[in-house]
């Protein structure tokens, strides 16, 4: 293993296109606090940098046969960069959608729109708490309605694998929520 500490990234990228776990390893020891540190100076999140730079390394490791990376550096923090800037997309993308709802309805039976803002908090906690990967394919499917074959094309998977990302993420959606909505009840009855 020492051996690789001494290797370039162009000679690591290669042995790991061949499936060489070593080099892999070697990549991820040298490059993964680099990018936690890049991720973390634009999110300040510790947990969703952590989920970022292993979604990245993961990726790397399952597609590394089957893609030529040129600059195995820039590739890695452009990964980075790609996936906080989706990050960012979602967090306004939910906060926006939050807005839509408040507005609709200001002016309607107050406890129905408390109802339906507690609803659509509860939602996008269970949303933004989902595994990375997961929350990914829900999102593309439910909020900008792509199919699961464009999904797959987008994110470089099968069409099988999306379809267990989004049954994983609808099966956990419906978890939480029928864990908060028993929370929510019980709260009004001691109330």
């Amino acid at each position: 293993m020492s051996e690789f500490k001494s290797q370039p990234d162009e000679e690591l990228n290669i042995l790991l296109s061949k499936g060489n776990d070593f080099a892999f390893q070697e990549l991820f020891n040298r490059y993964w606090e680099k990018l936690y540190t890049a991720a973390y100076k634009v999110l300040g999140d510790e947990v969703i940098c952590e989920d970022i730079v292993q979604e990245i390394f993961l990726d790397l490791l399952v597609r590394s046969s089957s893609i030529e990376i040129k600059n195995i550096r820039a590739y890695l923090f452009q990964a980075v960069k790609f996936q906080v800037t989706n990050h960012i997309k979602k967090i306004k993308f939910i906060d926006k959608r939050a807005e839509i709802i408040e507005s609709h309805f200001i002016g309607n039976n107050v406890e129905d729109y408390i109802s339906t803002v507690e609803t659509q908090s509860l939602i996008n906690e269970s949303i933004s708490s989902m595994p990375n990967r997961s929350r990914e394919v829900f999102y593309l499917s439910r909020y900008e309605n792509l199919s699961n074959k464009e999904i797959a094309s987008r994110l470089g998977i099968s069409v099988f694998t999306v379809e267990t990302h989004m049954k994983k993420s609808l099966k956990f959606l419906r978890k939480s929520l029928d864990i908060a909505s028993v929370i929510i009840i019980m709260e009004q009855f001691i109330s």
